[in-house]
């Protein structure tokens, strides 16, 4: 918390124990971290960065949305070869960072501006494409 002033957004796992994460916000004494049920689609419109302590297909939705994806965990070493040292689908993770608290603060500090993907098809905006779309 001492690294940033930025306003975080905590999107708990169905199986979070959530008086136990609002211990642990507690703790920080700030106002700057909220719990959110929002679908991570929704919330990525609001966010700069989307971070996850595994990989989860929450971040298929904001990555599409042009947000960094960053995947902060600790995996096995077993697990490290299996990956070929990155996340375990890497399509969707702009940067993967195993174990490295120094390195997850310097992500978070370079600049980083969102944008279109290029293969965001951008079904959102023109309703007729989507019903198309899904009807095949």
């Amino acid at each position: 918390m001492q690294n940033t002033d930025c306003i975080i957004l905590l999107k708990p796992h169905a199986i979070t124990d959530i008086a136990r994460l609002n211990l642990i916000i507690n703790k920080f004494n700030t106002n700057r971290v909220f719990i959110t049920y929002n679908h991570i689609a929704v919330i990525s419109y609001y966010c700069d960065y989307a971070l996850a302590n595994y990989f989860s297909y929450a971040l298929t939705d904001a990555w599409v949305n042009g947000i960094k994806t960053i995947e902060y965990t600790k995996y096995d070493k077993e697990v490290l070869i299996i990956s070929n040292g990155e996340s375990l689908e890497p399509k969707y993770i702009d940067s993967f960072i195993n174990d490295n608290p120094q390195e997850l603060i310097k992500e978070l500090r370079n600049p980083y501006k969102k944008f279109i993907r290029k293969n965001s098809t951008k079904l959102h905006q023109d309703y007729r494409k989507l019903i198309e779309t899904i009807s095949k």
